[in-house]
């Protein structure tokens, strides 16, 4: 085989279309033994790969225009040329990473004998068939993703030699050589296939039938994310199956230019992949700092493609070298309230907030996994190992605001388990929770009165069933001058001074972290009476310190916002009771506890409770849900609630007054539950009128601003932020 190379030649070639020298090379395979090879193309073939590649090195300052043999028959056609030239050109490259690999390997020959070995990594890439070298890294791979150990001297070497290694294959996918031979491959297997296949016939189509009506789908919505349109979603209805299927791909407009955009796409990653970077980035400046480059190096290979493409492209290629790119267009669908992946055979899954429970194609290899867990470490600033095998974190960023929770191995059996819950990307509104039926319209006024008059909510449910999203909801419609303090482990509170809110946040120590116990959370909450707020928002009330400090709070005359999981209102008080010990005639500080649930038609409000302790414990329901109706009960005459017991204690509020402001109230919020296209801001500025005469008992002033707002609304040609305009 090498001897023809001492038998090949440049011969000349002149072109009117060319200003420089063109050459032919001329290779005598004569005395060669692959020549007699019957059928077989000379680019099939591994030897004859192998002479090319050698062929080319030694000629490869020269413009080479066709390769011949000593017949005059060409050898390859001219367009595969460059595929060779290409792959000759990373050698360079491709040598410093094998040179790192032999370095690694070593370092730690104890490692290295526990390894199956597909090839010697002292290897001459003059001496190697590329595709050869591309099947045997790509086993080599699988093999070392198999070898899990949780010592972690191990699995860090183990990480980088897989990680140059995927350097390398990276590398090799993005040549059009190797994709070209892989797609010759594909095409030998399906002739190949084709044979088996007719001989089979009868027994195959009785088993595509049988396998169609298990797993026949029907599209029923596809959308798109991003702001470019980079992701298409395509949910399924799945025969036999409560759960939906949510399938992911990258969205082209010219779908014919799939696979072209593809190869962009792998080539700006390899780029982005060779960056240094010296310092650590917050998610953002890591992203912003990937589309920077990218762009550059766009526009210096591809000059000629239209600024959208270019920006959309330079987006992908960005996401496609993150830790997380497979969680990526999860994590930017505003639609999907938590992403689960219960262990790391498993595939994900997730909550939708129109479809419900769905299934995905998405799961993760050992790499990834460890690649997931290395962003959490880095994002958290938290430990994750043996000693401290769960992390929780909230991400918040241009694209994303989620909270991620994680566990591995001792705590989490089968090594890795994976939560996300997507934060505030669809802000919902209280007329937004009237129109999905989570509440009636005369429970959000009346709630909206006790908001109004501090008092203190709150809510209980088991999990998933919408209790942050309500108070947040409420949250919204505060007074603006209310000075509102926010303690919370995981931050799920709105950021309002966008909408010119006065906020206080403070985050405390995760519950995974007891080495210092002066940021927790119950130390932080009896802090709050030194810091004069109007409401305070508590999130998720935990552990019995935090409920003994919550209970200080509200006797001291604190009120506000909080959650807390129970199953219903007789669980919530044992919890109260025994598992938190409070005092029974604390619970009176409560005010306010709304029981919630997730059910098949959605989630409800079921009941609105209020509890005394008198000689007992008295619990009466202010409002309670009929599921035959699918509507509400008022069982209490809302004026007759302890509640309202407490106010006109300290204030003039007779009964005709107060149901002409809950009437109105009602009118209120049926009304704006119709017009829901109206953006946040303007709806809170529109709430800060209404309560700012509701708190000076002015309901003449109330009434006239509502008709002129009710009038523009039926016009459809008002906005909320012509207040100003309207009052004058």
């Amino acid at each position: 085989m090498y001897k023809n190379l001492k038998n090949c030649f440049l011969i000349p070639v002149f072109s009117e279309n060319y200003d420089g020298k063109l050459w032919n090379i001329k290779i005598n395979c004569l005395n060669c033994s692959n020549f007699h090879l019957k059928n077989c193309s000379h680019l099939f073939n591994s030897k004859c790969r192998i002479c090319l590649i050698n062929c080319l090195i030694k000629y490869q300052n020269k413009t080479i225009n066709t390769i011949f043999d000593h017949q005059n028959h060409k050898i390859i056609e001219d367009e595969y040329i460059s595929y060779f030239l290409d792959y000759i050109k990373y050698f360079k490259h491709l040598k410093k990473i094998f040179k790192k690999i032999q370095k690694l390997v070593q370092t730690d020959r104890k490692n290295f004998r526990n390894f199956e070995l597909e090839l010697d990594f002292n290897i001459n890439l003059r001496k190697i068939d590329p595709f050869f070298l591309y099947e045997k890294l790509g086993k080599q791979l699988e093999l070392n993703l198999k070898k899990n150990s949780h010592e972690l001297s191990f699995q860090k070497w183990i990480n980088e030699l897989n990680d140059n290694i995927k350097k390398i294959l990276l590398l090799l996918d993005s040549l059009n050589l190797i994709k070209f031979l892989i797609n010759s491959q594909k095409t030998f297997d399906l002739d190949h296939s084709r044979e088996r296949f007719t001989e089979n016939a009868k027994t195959h189509c009785k088993l595509c039938i049988t396998e169609n009506l298990i797993e026949n789908k029907n599209l029923l919505k596809t959308y798109f994310i991003g702001a470019s349109k980079y992701f298409q979603i395509s949910i399924y209805n799945w025969k036999y199956h409560n759960e939906k299927l949510y399938r992911v791909e990258i969205f082209f407009e010219n779908p014919n230019k799939f696979e072209y955009y593809k190869e962009i796409i792998n080539k700006i990653s390899f780029y982005l992949k060779l960056l240094k970077i010296d310092k650590i980035l917050t998610f953002q400046e890591l992203v912003d700092l990937l589309l920077k480059h990218s762009l550059i190096y766009l526009n210096e290979i591809m000059p000629n493609i239209s600024t959208n493409e270019k920006h959309k492209l330079s987006f992908l290629s960005s996401i496609n070298i993150l830790n997380i790119k497979k969680l990526f267009p999860l994590l930017i669908d505003d639609y999907l309230e938590e992403i689960f992946l219960d262990q790391p055979n498993d595939k994900i899954y997730l909550n939708h907030q129109i479809y419900g429970r769905c299934r995905t194609e998405i799961s993760f290899n050992l790499e990834e996994i460890e690649r997931i867990k290395t962003f959490l470490r880095l994002y958290s600033r938290e430990r994750l190992d043996i000693k401290h095998p769960s992390v929780k974190t909230v991400i918040k960023n241009n694209y994303f605001y989620c909270r991620f929770s994680i566990d591995i191995f001792p705590l989490q059996l089968n090594g890795f388990c994976l939560d996300i819950r997507k934060l505030n990307k669809n802000i919902f509104s209280i007329p937004d929770l009237i129109f999905y039926q989570t509440l009636s319209s005369e429970i959000a006024s009346f709630l909206y009165f006790c908001i109004l008059k501090r008092i203190n909510l709150t809510v209980t449910g088991e999990t998933d069933t919408g209790k942050t999203t309500l108070i947040n909801a409420f949250d919204l419609l505060t007074p603006k001058e209310f000075r509102k303090i926010y303690v919370e482990n995981a931050v799920e509170s709105l950021d309002e001074l966008k909408f010119n809110m006065h906020q206080v946040k403070y985050k405390t120590q995760s519950l995974e972290i007891t080495e210092n116990s002066q940021f927790t959370k119950s130390n932080l909450i009896q802090t709050l009476l030194h810091r004069t707020p109007d409401v305070i928002f508590l999130g998720e009330i935990l552990t019995m310190e935090e409920c003994k400090a919550l209970f200080h709070c509200l006797s001291a005359g604190l009120r506000g916002f909080q959650t807390i999981h129970s199953k219903d209102i007789s669980a919530l008080i044992n919890r109260f009771l025994y598992h938190f010990k409070i005092e029974k005639i604390c619970l009176n500080d409560l005010d306010l506890i709304i029981l919630m649930k997730k059910l098949p038609i959605g989630r409800k409000i079921v009941a609105i409770i209020e509890i005394s302790v008198n000689n007992g414990i008295f619990v009466e329901k202010i409002f309670d849900y009929n599921p035959m109706t699918n509507n509400w009960m008022r069982k209490k005459n809302l004026y007759q609630t302890n509640i309202l017991k407490k106010i006109i204690k300290y204030e003039h509020l007779p009964e005709e007054d107060f149901y002409l402001m809950i009437d109105l109230f009602k009118e209120i919020f049926d009304f704006l539950s119709k017009f829901r296209s109206n953006k946040i801001s303007d709806l809170v500025s529109f709430f800060n009128i209404i309560g700012f005469f509701a708190s000076k008992n002015n309901y003449l002033e109330l009434i006239k601003f509502w008709e002129k707002i009710k009038k523009n609304l039926k016009k459809g040609d008002f906005k909320f932020k012509n207040f100003n305009k309207t009052m004058l």
